[in-house]
This record gives C-alpha cells, sequence and structure tokens, in this order.
C-alpha cells in the first residue's frame, strides 16, 4: 500500500514537474531584423489587421524592407491558437506545443483573405511569439524535486508511526 502511494506520488510529479515551459513575449515596437529573423524561425505566421481579423500568412518571408506571403482564411484547427494569445501565462506539455513555432504580427494595415500581400516592415506594430522560458522550467524542476522528496519523506514516516502503532497495540500489559 506504501510502496503503491510512493510510486504513484512519483509518477505524477515526475509527469507534470519536468515539462518545459514557454512564455509569451511581447514586442510593441519590432525592428525589421526582428521580424526579418522571427518568420525565419517559425512554422506558422499569425497575421493580425487593423481591424482585429486574423489570418494565417502562408509562405511568409522577407524581402528587402517588405514582408510577402499569402493571406488565408483561419480554419477551426487555428482558433485556439488565437484566443492563447490574448492570457499572460506559461505554457506547459499540450499547451506548449499549441503555442511553440507560431508567430503573431499585428499590422495597421488592412488585408483581405487571399491576397497576395506585400506589406512594409514598418506597417508592423507589434510581434508575439512564444519562446522556451528557462527560469520557469527550472524553478518548476526544483519545486517538483522538493515536493516528491518530502512526499517520500512524510510516506516512510507515516508508515513508521504505523508499523509502531500496530506493535504497540498487539503487545500485552501483565
Amino acid at each position: 500500500m506504501i510502496i503503491s502511494a510512493i510510486l504513484w506520488l512519483l509518477f505524477c510529479g515526475l509527469s507534470s514537474c519536468f515539462q518545459k515551459i514557454y512564455t509569451r513575449t511581447s514586442s510593441t515596437s519590432p525592428n525589421n531584423a526582428s521580424i526579418a529573423k522571427s518568420i525565419s524561425s517559425k512554422e506558422l505566421v499569425f497575421l493580425h489587421d487593423s481591424s482585429g481579423r486574423a489570418f494565417v500568412l502562408a509562405n511568409p518571408a522577407v524581402h528587402k524592407d517588405t514582408v510577402i506571403g499569402k493571406v488565408q482564411v483561419l480554419t477551426k484547427e487555428y482558433y485556439q491558437d488565437i484566443d492563447l494569445i490574448d492570457t499572460n501565462q506559461n505554457y506547459r506539455g499540450k499547451r506548449a506545443a499549441q503555442v511553440r513555432g507560431k508567430l503573431h504580427l499585428y499590422t495597421t494595415n488592412s488585408v483581405a483573405p487571399r491576397d497576395d500581400i506585400q506589406l512594409p516592415l514598418n506597417s508592423f506594430h507589434r510581434m508575439d511569439s512564444f519562446a522556451f522560458n528557462e527560469t520557469a522550467t527550472r524553478s518548476g524542476r526544483i519545486a517538483g524535486t522538493i515536493g516528491i522528496l518530502a512526499g517520500i519523506v512524510i510516506a516512510v514516516v507515516a508508515a513508521n508511526a504505523m508499523a509502531h502503532s500496530i506493535s504497540f497495540g498487539s503487545m500485552r500489559l501483565n
């Protein structure tokens, strides 16, 4: 019984505490170099226009001082990606997989779906991406390790106390 409790505690602790954590990083004044670098390193780029609509930007690239690509309508599979960006929290596990490799660009221009666009880099007023948060990951791992060790110590002390109380209860007094 005690062994299974310790194993369950270890399983829960190891499966949740030792995951990488990602945090949203937002820039309200992205420069040309940061936009170009982010576009080249991300798997998926979302484009938000001046009216608040969001689109997927297919085949994005930076050519001279212009972002080029094809604007596509969001499909159902991307709705949750758009909802995630309005929160300030850490993402781990399945949620980290949802945000990893995605970039959100906000432009002052209006765009229409199915258009090939050429937007000047200076028309972007915000850029959101999700980066690995080493500090939060390290803190989570330390807290998880301490919690697991504390749980094991408590389980051993409780098992020891129960063993002593059972042996005292079975002794006869003369």
